[in-house]
């Protein structure tokens, strides 16, 4: 058996033993029965809208999933445990009243926070940092929204995620949701906006501080064997 074949074979057998935990999947938490209400009662063509969860003082969820790479980890179903979630963002520019089929976007800074609980306790804080609407016209009298703070999550204020998740910056948080009662405009700018709908967290896991030390080990080890070959 050649040194070639020897390294190679050494460094195969390192990729096989490694868990998938090291290799930093895409995490994408899936919260069903969000609930938002969109505020702007002065609009100035600035920043002067919110937008908050419906709930007082959070808004319930029906279900939690989360999944890495297409592959489910885990499903969370209220109220076994509670599920619930925070929201309160302010600064979000004022929102032009799209034609007939048509859409309006703004993105611009906004601040805000958002905050994921797991029967009563703190399961992700996030703070927001800047935001972009989607207000899409589905037909004339039909609207829906998104909003989007994608890659731009200013921090990580804590976690605590089930099923075994610790997520890496940056983090993407996104909501659609569909009008649960009429808009409300002042002619030219959105004023009120109330949709149910869905929301999305997505970020690259964190590996587990197990499988960092045995990427080391193997690593150490795959060069010493090198090592020793050279040697013979």
């Amino acid at each position: 058996m050649t040194r070639q074949y020897l390294t190679a074979l050494v460094a195969v057998v390192a990729v096989i033993v490694l868990p998938a935990t090291v290799r930093a999947g895409m995490i994408e938490i899936s919260m069903a029965g969000t609930s938002l209400t969109y505020s702007d009662p002065t609009p100035d063509g600035a920043g002067s809208g919110s937008l908050t969860d419906s709930g007082t003082p959070t808004d319930a969820l029906s279900s939690l999933t989360v999944v890495e790479d297409s592959n489910t980890l885990g499903v969370l179903v209220d109220p076994a445990p509670s599920l619930a979630y925070d929201l309160e963002v302010t600064d979000i520019p004022s929102i032009e009243l799209p034609g007939p089929n048509g859409t309006t976007a703004v993105t611009a800074p906004a601040g805000g926070s958002f905050e994921l609980l797991v029967d009563g306790s703190s399961a992700l804080a996030l703070d927001l940092e800047s935001v972009n609407v989607v207000y899409s016209r589905v037909n004339s009298s039909f609207f829906d929204i998104r909003f989007m703070f994608v890659g731009t999550v200013g921090a990580i204020s804590s976690q605590d995620l089930p099923f075994g998740v610790q997520i890496g910056e940056p983090v993407s948080l996104t909501f659609n949701v569909q009008q649960t009662a009429t808009p409300t405009n002042d002619g030219t700018y959105l004023t009120s906006y109330v949709g149910n709908g869905t929301g999305v967290i997505s970020s690259e896991r964190v590996p587990e501080p197990s499988s960092l030390l045995l990427i080391g080990m193997c690593s150490v080890a795959g060069l010493a064997i090198t090592r020793g070959l050279k040697r013979s």
